[in-house]
């Protein structure tokens, strides 16, 4: 009887130690899940903190876009208020020439009529020097008479 109980206390611990590497194997596959799980939500947080990097570069770019566009509006505005005093330029010398143009001719006008009337005292001075030879004459004739 002490050899069937040997035998079935053999059994038992036979059984036991494979139930104990059951055990084991079970909680190594376990481990093995709790590591990959662990892996997993690391990379998850990798991936969710690459997701928040990329909407603040987006953000950033967007903000970007924004400010270029304002200064290329701002730019536009700046040629138009050139163009227009570039405009309002061309219309002052426009009346700067017309007004040129018409000095000019009032100067030819002067000048002729300087020209015209230093004619005038030139004859009125030829006329003069007439007058006094004629008076000179007729003095010289009265005086020898």
């Amino acid at each position: 009887m002490k050899n069937v109980d040997r035998t079935v206390q053999h059994d038992r611990t036979a059984q036991h130690d494979s139930t104990v590497q059951h055990v084991d194997s079970t909680v190594q596959h376990i481990d093995s899940i709790v590591q990959h799980t662990d892996s997993a939500v690391q990379h998850n947080d990798t991936t969710v903190q690459h997701v928040d990097s990329t909407a603040q570069h987006v953000d950033s770019t967007v903000q970007h876009i924004d400010s270029t566009a304002q200064h290329v509006d701002s730019t536009v505005q700046h040629i138009d208020s050139t163009a227009q005093h570039v405009d309002s330029t061309v219309q002052h010398i426009d009346s700067t020439g017309q007004h040129v143009d018409s000095t000019v001719q009032h100067v030819d006008s002067t000048v002729q009529h300087v020209d015209s009337t230093v004619q005038h005292i030139y004859s009125t001075g030829q006329h003069v020097d007439s007058t006094a030879q004629h008076a000179k004459f007729r003095e010289n004739k009265y005086t020898q008479a």
